[in-house]
């Protein structure tokens, strides 16, 4: 999440995030408000992810230019791409020159904007000419994620904006398995992606109360530390409340209220 003036705009993680859990929502919408700054989570298991995912990606990138494919590359490691107008211009005029594959494409609207792994030319006919593009998306995890399939998603549904219409199919490229994606037809998801995206719409105009309960998404959440120490808090006051009950109400009263 990132405020620009007077709006929030999202990016396709967010959406992951909202399923995953509210009050990362609620962290993050405090961070982009300038109330909390968002923490940066380093680890040996996470610096090996990270370079894991990136050395997939790129093993990727190459055996696309095996099999002859036109390759436009569209990241920029020296600036924030994602942010810069440039991006979206450059990515369109890619998409209009009918390049086989865009690299790192960046796409955007008002509310949403993020980076894609790749886009595929298809043969569907758009307002781009007689051929339109597809969302790739590489990932380490052998089955997709709910996450994964929102951000494709949120991915599309721009896609579909930039060239007038919308991806039938998008893919995910997992390892192992010869670089062949798995295919999702967007229309399948297409009403739960608009269900969350109205839900994480209404939280950010109304942001509702939220604890930090332990989900799955915690051993990769920047939030962690903050969320840890928020708990383990609630347990301290916990135990001093038992504490006082016990000794204003003895042990044998104590042990009825527990029960």
């Amino acid at each position: 999440m990132h405020r620009r003036s007077d709006r929030i705009s999202l990016a396709p993680t967010d959406l992951g995030n909202f399923l995953s859990c509210r009050h990362l929502s609620s962290l993050d919408l405090r961070a982009a408000n300038g109330l909390a700054k968002r923490p940066v989570r380093y680890g040996p298991f996470m610096d090996e992810l990270r370079a894991r995912g990136q050395a997939h990606e790129e093993q990727y990138l190459e055996y696309l230019r095996d099999q002859g494919c036109s390759i436009t590359n569209m990241d920029n490691p020296d600036g924030d791409h994602v942010d810069s107008p440039s991006g979206v211009a450059g990515t369109l005029a890619a998409m209009r020159d009918g390049t086989d594959i865009i690299y790192q494409a960046v796409l955007a609207d008002d509310a949403w904007r993020g980076q894609a792994d790749f886009l595929r030319k298809t043969d569907t006919p758009s307002d781009l000419g007689d051929w339109s593009y597809a969302v790739i998306d590489t990932k380490l995890a052998r089955e997709t994620r709910a996450g994964t399939i929102l951000q494709l998603c949120v991915y599309s549904y721009l896609l579909g904006k930039m060239q007038g219409v919308r991806p039938e199919s998008m893919y995910v490229v997992t390892p192992g398995n010869d670089f062949e994606p798995l295919r999702y037809r967007v229309d399948e998801y297409a009403a739960y992606f608009r269900l969350l995206e109205n839900g994480i719409g209404e939280f950010i105009r109304e942001p509702e109360e939220t604890y930090p309960e332990l989900v799955s998404h915690c051993d990769l959440c920047a939030w962690w530390k903050t969320c840890e120490q928020r708990r383990r808090g609630h347990s301290a006051r916990l135990c001093r409340s038992v504490q006082v009950l016990r000794l204003r109400h003895g042990s044998v009263a104590w042990d009825g209220y527990r029960s």
